[in-house]
């Protein structure tokens, strides 16, 4: 190996090593998606301590514990990202009325309501739309209120989406972002957004409204760029259900 090809190869580690402690620093170190696996309890217990601190004992009660440790829990770094005491509330109140709507023949467990209907992407809300999820719900309370199951609650948000969002960019295929993201409000204000964009504020207004949704995430095949998103919500007989934001909007 000549001296030239000894450079080449430092300075070709050099870079990967960069790129590796970036990552570390602010996909592990700063809200990244890798750290969902990471959750501090001790903070979460704190953050719950000063709820109850600033509402009081009586209005803090409302509010089932295992409902609300499970957000304080997502919340992540709650030094830099946090919600105010109400907005924490109204986040989970609103759940806690939302699951109760559909689903009677087969009510949600505590477990599907902590993974499919908790208040979404929750720890990257800024100050200024901490209280997105009450927001949006009431932006489509009016648009649920015939719906007599989750399938036809789902079929009202799909309609309202289809007929008031546009969708922007390519939708061939998305680089989920590693960290920050995407406000609902941001999207209902706009009115417009990629294929992220709108699937992760159609999970936004499913969940917000009663219906347990997620995303979906496919990667490219043989070597392309990115994927494909979608999201998809579970059916009043069980069954989960697709919807691809670039065929209806």
């Amino acid at each position: 190996m000549n001296a030239e090809e000894r450079g080449w190869r430092k300075e070709k580690t050099l870079v990967f090593l960069t790129f590796v402690a970036w990552l570390v620093v602010v996909g592990f170190c700063d809200g990244g998606y890798y750290e969902f696996n990471t959750f501090d309890h001790q903070k979460a217990y704190e953050y719950l301590d000063k709820v109850e601190a600033a509402v009081g004992t009586d209005e803090f009660e409302k509010v089932p514990f295992e409902q609300a440790f499970a957000v304080a829990l997502q919340l992540g770094r709650i030094d830099k990202w946090y919600l105010t005491p109400q907005t924490f509330l109204s986040h989970v109140k609103r759940t806690q009325v939302a699951r109760k709507r559909y689903y009677q023949d087969k009510p949600l467990s505590d477990e599907e309501v902590k993974n499919d209907m908790l208040a979404f992407r929750i720890r990257y809300e800024v100050s200024e739309t901490a209280d997105w999820m009450e927001r949006i719900g009431r932006q489509f309370d009016p648009v649920v209120a015939k719906a007599k199951t989750a399938d036809d609650a789902a079929e009202a948000i799909f309609v309202w989406m289809s007929e008031n969002l546009e969708i922007t960019g390519k939708s061939l295929g998305y680089k989920l972002p590693l960290r920050g993201d995407v406000e609902a409000v941001k999207v209902l204000k706009n009115k417009n957004g990629t294929e992220i964009d709108l699937a992760i504020f159609g999970v936004s207004a499913l969940r917000a409204s009663g219906v347990a949704a997620r995303i979906v995430y496919a990667p490219a095949l043989r070597g392309e760029v990115g994927g494909k998103v979608w999201l998809e919500y579970l059916g009043e007989d069980r069954v989960w259900r697709s919807w691809v934001p670039s065929f209806g909007c």
